[in-house]
C-alpha cells in the first residue's frame, strides 16, 4: 500500500502508512517481552482525532499478539480520556463472551472495582484492570497508543482526499452543466412500471 501509495504521487499518504510499518516492527520487536508472561491480555489505548476517537485493542492470547482490532468513537469531544475509556469498556465487554484475565489500560477509571468484578463474575474467575507506570507493560501501551494515532491520522487524511476528490467532481459538474453555482444536493429519481399497471417511483 505504501509502494502504491507513492507510484499515484499521494506522499502524504506513503508517509503515514510508513510510519505505521515503523509502529508494527516496533511492536513485533517488543513481543518477546509479552512471551515472557503466559497470559491472555487485552491492551486498550486511544488517540483522539479532529473528529473522531480511536480506540486501539491489541489480543494477547497465551502470551502473544495474536490481533488487534481499531474502533472509532464519534461524539466524545466533551468527554475526558478517563471518560471514554470507562465508557468503551462496560460497552465493549457487555458484548463479548471472552473476557482475558488482564485489562491494560492506558488511564484508570474512576470505578475500577465494581468493573472488575463485573468482570470477573462473567469470566467465571479473577479479573485484573491494570494501568501500569513503568516497565515492559507501560511500553506496550505506548506502543498501542502510538498506533492508535497513526490510524487516526491516516484515516483523517483518507477523509480529507476522499473530501476532495468530491469537490473536484461538483466543480467539473457545475461547469459541464453550467450552473450557477456548486451543487450542494442531488436526487435522483427511478420510476418503474409493474407489468404496464402500476408506477413504482424511488428516491
Amino acid at each position: 500500500r505504501m509502494y502504491a501509495a507513492a507510484e499515484n504521487l499521494e506522499f502524504e499518504r506513503a508517509g503515514h502508512l510508513r510510519d505505521q510499518i515503523k509502529v508494527l516492527e516496533s511492536i513485533m520487536a517488543k513481543q518477546k517481552i509479552i512471551v515472557e508472561e503466559d497470559i491472555d491480555q487485552d491492551i486498550i489505548a486511544m488517540a483522539r482525532g479532529l473528529v473522531e476517537v480511536c480506540v486501539e485493542i491489541f489480543f494477547v492470547r497465551s502470551g502473544k499478539v495474536i490481533g488487534r482490532d481499531s474502533i472509532f468513537l464519534k461524539g466524545a469531544d466533551d468527554e475526558t480520556r478517563q471518560e471514554i475509556l470507562e465508557s468503551f469498556v462496560k460497552q465493549y465487554y457487555n458484548e463479548k463472551d471472552f473476557i482475558p484475565k488482564e485489562i491494560l489500560l492506558e488511564q484508570e477509571i474512576s470505578d475500577l472495582e465494581i468493573v472488575e468484578e463485573w468482570l470477573s463474575k462473567k469470566r467465571g474467575n479473577r479479573v485484573y484492570i491494570k494501568t501500569p507506570q513503568r516497565g515492559a507493560k507501560k511500553e506496550l501501551l505506548d506502543l498501542v497508543g502510538k498506533n492508535a494515532l497513526e490510524i487516526v491520522q491516516q484515516r483523517e487524511v483518507e477523509i480529507q482526499h476522499k473530501k476532495s476528490r468530491d469537490e473536484d467532481a461538483l466543480y467539473e459538474l457545475e461547469e459541464v452543466l453550467d450552473l450557477e453555482k456548486t451543487p450542494e444536493r442531488i436526487e435522483c429519481y427511478d420510476i418503474s412500471n409493474t407489468q404496464g399497471q402500476e408506477s413504482v417511483a424511488s428516491m
